[in-house]
């Protein structure tokens, strides 16, 4: 009996260091995401009809719940309570509603616009009532116009797969007009058979005169994941073992990311190896066709990155490239579409200014940490998409005058100063109310230097992770924590020997329903005891804590 309590402190002591390393990496932020899509033998993936799911982040609070056709739109079946498995959802919703199979049938005398793109148009940071895709649909109702806006994104996709979504799906649906919305990382992976464990279709180079079409690749199902890759654990492992790809520029040492590739002004050669942008041209003519046989017209509309609009956040990225900054340009992916449009004959429109106008009155448009739109870039981006298909006299007409909604003002956030004011004020009066033989002026100062310097390795850490493509982030991160351990065991010396006897002594005595208990008491004295005697380290430590 006593060895099964051994084991069984030994096996609790293990599950609270690999539940501790799963908690830190949801902290991080590198926790599992939930999905809402399958395999596909024709797109690698697409959405599961009658799926939903919600994504948190400290940024954004989001629901997702997709219709009856595998859009985030109200083709049927969004009213019905989600089940676990599709067909079941679809059967029980069709006992239900008999005559409200999922279709395409668009209403008489009405026009659509349909939208293709991936996580922008999806809304992957926002709710539907902040999508620009539903805010144009909401603008279109308010004017009582007889028009409607389908919702085509599907997060990750690049510019082949939304073609030959349109090409096998999207014609059923008969739009008057197509809005296809680009962004900078299609360049490179319209070059590719495969995204991270899914394969894609990809279009043979475009060349004048040759007929167009997709490589007529086979695209295997990778299978499920496995139980694990569903713990923040099990997704670390997954990405160590099967990384993003990278490259290294010539003449540098930077390791970047190799989406990166479309924002040198000259295409590196791994760009032209796997003739991407040639691919590009050649899905781009392809949707032209598509449309034309259609009766539709193409409007294609790239979405410019923050780096491109924000000068902050160009700052950020030029740090990311230094010693390339002659080399590159945020604006790269941007031309280099509208260059192909250009090429192909296609009319393309550019939302940079729009962007650009709403950012100097102080407009959010992108959030801090993510790169996609918030609220009132959706906002921005469907006020200029409306305004283009109004140019060009793609809009039916009005029977009433309608707006859309005020651009929300920028969220007040407290940055670093304020955060540092209020705690300096907050800790320094504690500090000096608990050591009245010190000056006031000596307590302040001492914990405004401490609470400084714990928030410019936050904001430097965070940023520098933010800078450095996964998972190399987090392998610097738990690199650092390592470090900081292994300090932190050479520091306590002595004292190590104490707190391991401890663990030892409630080991062999089976007591592992104390465990987590004494783990925690342990591992909280020995950061205070290191942090009292190294001010060096105790900003590190306060920084966890």
């Amino acid at each position: 009996m006593k060895r099964i309590h051994v084991v069984l402190t030994i096996a609790m002591l293990a599950l609270m260091l690999v539940g501790a390393l799963e908690l830190g990496l949801r902290f991080m932020g590198a926790g599992p995401q939930p999905t809402i899509h399958r395999f596909d033998a024709d797109l690698g993936w697409s959405k599961i009809p009658y799926a939903s799911s919600h994504r948190v982040s400290r940024e954004f609070d989001v629901r997702f719940q997709i219709d009856g056709m595998g859009l985030r739109d109200d083709f049927a079946g969004q009213e019905k309570p989600q089940d676990t498995e599709w067909s079941k959802a679809r059967q029980a919703f069709l006992a239900d509603h008999p005559t409200a199979e999922p279709s395409p049938a668009k209403r008489d005398n009405r026009k659509r616009v349909l939208v293709l793109g991936d996580s922008f148009v999806l809304g992957y940071t926002v709710d539907r009532s902040g999508l620009f895709v539903d805010l144009l649909e909401q603008r279109f109702r308010g004017e009582q116009r007889a028009m409607d806006v389908v919702n085509a994104g599907t997060e990750g996709w690049s510019t082949d797969q939304e073609v030959v979504w349109y090409e096998r799906h999207g014609q059923t649906f008969d739009a008057d007009t197509v809005v296809l919305c680009t962004y900078d990382n299609d360049l490179w992976w319209n070059g590719q058979t495969k995204y991270r464990r899914f394969p894609k279709p990809r279009f043979r180079p475009y060349q004048e005169g040759q007929a167009v079409a997709a490589e007529g690749l086979v695209l295997q199902d990778p299978g499920a994941r496995a139980w694990w890759e569903s713990t923040a654990v099990g997704t670390l492992v997954s990405n160590l073992r099967d990384p993003m790809p990278t490259w290294t520029p010539e003449g540098s040492e930077l390791r970047l990311d190799l989406e990166s590739t479309a924002y040198f002004v000259t295409p590196p050669p791994e760009l032209k190896q796997s003739q991407a942008l040639e691919r590009t041209a050649a899905a781009l003519k392809r949707l032209e066709q598509l449309c034309k046989n259609n009766g539709a017209t193409l409007l294609v509309a790239p979405i410019p990155n923050k780096a491109a609009i924000v000068e902050d956040a160009q700052a950020r990225f030029l740090a990311k490239f230094a010693g390339l900054e002659t080399q590159i340009r945020p604006d790269q992916p941007v031309e280099t579409v509208l260059g192909l449009c250009k090429q192909l004959r296609l009319t393309a429109v550019d939302a940079r200014p729009a962007l650009r106008s709403a950012a100097v009155k102080g407009a959010g448009l992108y959030y801090d940490s993510d790169w996609h739109l918030d609220p009132s870039g959706n906002l921005v981006f469907a006020e200029f998409l409306y305004e283009e298909l109004d140019k060009r006299g793609l809009l039916a007409p009005p029977l009433q005058a309608a707006s859309f909604p005020a651009l929300p003002a920028k969220p007040f956030r407290f940055g670093p100063w304020a955060l540092w004011l209020a705690l300096t004020a907050a800790l320094g009066t504690i500090y000096s109310r608990l050591y009245r033989d010190e000056s006031a002026l000596r307590a302040y100062t001492q914990v405004g230097a401490l609470v400084g310097l714990v928030i410019a390795m936050a904001i430097g850490g965070s940023r520098l992770v933010a800078a450095i493509p996964p998972p190399w982030s987090l392998l610097l991160v738990l690199s650092l924590i390592a470090a900081l351990v292994t300090f932190v065991l050479v520091k306590l010396g002595p004292r190590l020997a104490t707190a391991s006897e401890l663990l030892v002594a409630f080991t062999r005595r089976g007591h592992w329903y104390l465990m987590p208990l004494v783990v925690i008491l342990v591992t909280i004295g020995s950061l205070l005891v290191v942090a009292a005697s190294s001010p060096l380290v105790a900003p590190f430590i306060y920084t966890l804590f």
